[in-house]
C-alpha cells in the first residue's frame, strides 16, 4: 500500500510539472491510462491513477513562398502555408513592406478584404485562405513581403514570415556602344561607352574584342534615371 501512494505521489509531481510547462497557445487534455496495484494485502484494494497527453492544439510550419525574381508585367502568386494542427484560424495578412493589402478572415462576410496600395493590383478571384495572386506586376512591387498568421481562441498565436522579392524589367532598346575614334595604334588606350536604357535592376555589362571577353577592364558605372 505504501509503495502504491508513493507512486501516485510520483504522478502528480510529474503531472505538476508538466502543467507548469505548459505554454499559452498550447492546449493540452489529460486521461487515465495507467493503473497501480497494491502488491500485498487485499487483491481488490487497488489505486489507478495516470495522466497522459491526448491532444495538442498549435500553428505551427509557417512559411512564406515567394519567388525570388519574376518578370514586369506577368501575374504573382504570393503563398503563405501553414498548419494549424486543429486549432482554429482567425486570420491571415499579407504586406508589403509594413503595409497590409490583403486580408483573410473565415468568420466575415465576405471572408477575403483587399486594401488599396500603389502598384498592387489584387485578383481577388484567384486569392483565398493561403495565396493571394497580384496582376501586372511592376519594378515598383520589389521589396519585402510579409505573411502574418494568427490562430484564433483559445490559442491567440500569431506568425509572421517574410521573404525579399525582385520585379525585372527588361531594358526596351539594345545597348549602345560608343568609342571616341575609329581608328588606334598598338599599345593605345581606348575608352569606350555602353550604355542599357530603361532596364530594372540596372544591367550588368560585358565587353568582348572580335567576340572575345574582356576579362580584365577598369568600368565605370552610371546610374541614369529612366
Amino acid at each position: 500500500m505504501r509503495e502504491s501512494e508513493e507512486a501516485v505521489q510520483d504522478l502528480i509531481k510529474l503531472k505538476t510539472v508538466v502543467e507548469k510547462r505548459v505554454t499559452t497557445f498550447v492546449s493540452l487534455f489529460f486521461s487515465y491510462s495507467i493503473t497501480y496495484y497494491v502488491q500485498r494485502g487485499d487483491p481488490d484494494d487497488s489505486i489507478s491513477g495516470s495522466w497522459g497527453i491526448v491532444s495538442v492544439f498549435c500553428l505551427k510550419n509557417v512559411v512564406l513562398v515567394v519567388p525570388t525574381v519574376v518578370k514586369a508585367g506577368t501575374t504573382l502568386h504570393l503563398a503563405c502555408k501553414y498548419e494549424l494542427d486543429g486549432a482554429p484560424l482567425y486570420s491571415v495578412k499579407f504586406y508589403q513592406g509594413d503595409q497590409e493589402f490583403y486580408r483573410y478572415v473565415p468568420k466575415d462576410a465576405p471572408p477575403t478584404k483587399v486594401f488599396p496600395l500603389p502598384a498592387v493590383q489584387v485578383d481577388i478571384y484567384e486569392s483565398n485562405s493561403s495565396v493571394v495572386t497580384l496582376n501586372d506586376v511592376q519594378k515598383e512591387l520589389t521589396g519585402v513581403y510579409k505573411c502574418e498568421v494568427s490562430a484564433d481562441a483559445p490559442l491567440f498565436h500569431t506568425v509572421i514570415r517574410s521573404s525579399h522579392l525582385v520585379v525585372v524589367e527588361e531594358p526596351r532598346e539594345q545597348p549602345v556602344i560608343r568609342v571616341e575614334k575609329i581608328k588606334y595604334v598598338l599599345g593605345e588606350r581606348i575608352r569606350a561607352n555602353c550604355t542599357s536604357r530603361f532596364g530594372f535592376p540596372a544591367a550588368n555589362l560585358t565587353f568582348y574584342i572580335n567576340n572575345i571577353k574582356v576579362l580584365y577592364i577598369k568600368t565605370l558605372y552610371h546610374h541614369l534615371q529612366n
